[in-house]
């Protein structure tokens, strides 16, 4: 390929910059701080907004407690003394009181529970009277 002539025609001038070794390092260290200055301003700019802090903060915990749920449950239940685990029991035991609300609605004298239980020829009397005495009593006063 020939040399490229310049537009006026005349001899091109060619300039070159050769570095040594100690210019070629301090270059690269200035690369390298350019490029942490160019990350690290936003990062501090980030942190020192407080609400920014406090998600991060939020988040990173949020991490933490998440890879540790399994101790930091037992933590909790060993912390709280079990007040979780007797709440939830006596949540179990108004719902089982509700429930028995319902049937003694849909069947106030328990005629068709009684039919139900009858599983023992003890059980059968006990109901069988019981049921001859709701009977007397419905005649009695309904």
């Amino acid at each position: 390929m020939p040399p490229r002539l310049p537009v006026d025609g005349k001899k091109v001038v060619e300039h070159r910059i050769s570095l040594g070794t100690f210019e070629r390092q301090q270059l690269e260290s200035f690369g390298a701080a350019y490029g942490f200055n160019r990350v690290s301003s936003p990062l501090i700019a980030l942190l020192s907004d407080n609400s920014a802090m406090m998600w991060l903060l939020a988040l990173v915990g949020s991490l933490v407690a998440w890879s540790q749920y399994d101790e930091l449950s037992e933590w909790i239940s060993n912390v709280t003394g079990g007040v979780f685990e007797e709440w939830q029991a006596a949540v179990d035991q108004g719902q089982k009181i509700l429930d028995g609300m319902e049937e003694f609605a849909a069947d106030p004298l328990g005629l068709e529970r009684a039919k139900r239980d009858m599983n023992s020829f003890q059980n059968k009397v006990w109901i069988a009277l019981n049921i001859h005495v709701a009977r007397l009593g419905q005649g009695l006063f309904g």
